[in-house]
């Protein structure tokens, strides 16, 4: 069971599996991916961040104005975002892959790698963040 509290605005049937994993598991986050996962909706319109405990690197999402997660960094380099049905088969094409963890609709991105610069992997990031946003508008 988690010892971060969550947020009761976040307690809404869109997050169920979210909010499953969040209670099953003690989720903390490296600074590193909390910082990429924020880094990725900073410029997207209506993406907000929120971490229960960042002095004690608690887990992060983004989310939408309506509470609605989209995004999830934790460990040391989970970072994942709920996609539209019809865009995974491509985030999968692009080195993307199901989160088992929390269904068909996540899709976990590596924050980094060595086949791309630092500023593509960014560029990436922010692209699938934005797809996430404009597929669950609040």
């Amino acid at each position: 069971m988690t010892p971060w509290l969550i947020d009761s605005r976040f307690c809404t049937d869109a997050n169920d599996d979210v909010l499953r994993l969040l209670r099953s598991r003690d989720l903390s986050a490296h600074s590193d991916v909390s910082e990429e996962l924020i880094r990725s909706g900073a410029d997207v319109a209506g993406v907000q961040h929120y971490c229960p405990d960042s002095v004690h690197y608690a887990f992060v999402v983004l989310h939408l104005d309506d509470s609605t997660i989209i995004g999830l960094a934790f460990g040391l380099s989970h970072l994942t975002f709920r996609l539209p049905e019809q865009r995974v088969p491509e985030a999968i094409r692009e080195g993307g892959v199901v989160d088992p963890e929390l269904g068909p609709a996540w899709v976990r991105f590596e924050p980094w790698t060595d086949q791309e610069t630092l500023v593509q992997s960014r560029q990436r990031l922010a692209r699938w963040c934005a797809v996430a946003a404009r597929a669950h508008p609040a």
